[in-house]
Order: C-alpha cells, then structure tokens, then sequence
C-alpha cells in the first residue's frame, strides 16, 4: 500500500468513527410540559369599528435588501386600511390598501411591489 491509499483509509475510518460519535451524542428532545391556554385570556386582536390612526417605526432585513424608517396605518375597522410607509432619510416611500382581506398599491404611489414585501399577509394584518 502506498502512503497516499493509507491515508485515504485512516481518513475513512475517522470520519466514521466521527460520524457515529457525533449521532451518539446528539441530545433528545423531550415534549414540553404544560397545559393549553383557554382562548378567554388570549389577548384580543380586535380594533374598535371606527377610524383610527396608528403610527409606528418598521425595519426590513433580508437577503437582497435592507431598510428602516416610519409608517402610519389609518384604520377604518372592521374591513379596510391604508398604509403609508417613509424610508428613513427620506429617500422614499409607499403606500398599500387593504379592502376586505385584500392588498393593493395605489398605481399612483412609487414604491409598488417593493411595498408588498414590507407588508405582511392580509389575515395577520
């Protein structure tokens, strides 16, 4: 055998020898522990019929881009909404409606699918 073949076959035999070590110790999960809550003391996520203004301070972060800065939400409860995003800096901005479970982009506003990934889906809205 040459040293070239030894060594490819000690290299086989640590990584084996790693390999089941490392399955060996691996920790096991166990279930949680607990009880389910009653949905009477969840909060509610529920908004009073009516307008309402909400103001707020909004970050992205991923893989293609990132940014951050202001936002206002005006609320007509129970179906509809407009959300008006601001770029820190103000380099610029954008706009969305939620009409009955539904987004849209006001073709007038700049921002237009780029202001769809700062939203997130309509049921959590």
């Amino acid at each position: 055998m040459t040293t070239r073949v030894r060594a490819r076959a000690v290299f086989r035999g640590v990584a084996c020898v790693l390999t089941v070590a490392s399955a060996a110790c691996t920790p096991r999960l166990s279930p949680l522990a607990g009880a389910p809550v009653p949905t009477s003391k969840l909060p509610r996520a529920s908004v009073a019929p009516g307008h309402h203004k909400l103001v707020f301070n909004w970050e992205l972060d991923d893989r293609e881009m990132s940014g951050r800065g202001d936002g206002a939400a005006q609320i007509a409860a129970p179906d509809s909404a407009r959300l008006d995003f601001f770029l820190a800096g103000g380099y610029g901005g954008g706009a969305a409606i939620l009409i009955d479970g539904g987004v849209q982009t006001p073709p007038n506003v700049t921002g237009g699918d780029m202001i769809r990934r700062l939203i997130p889906p309509p049921p959590l809205l």
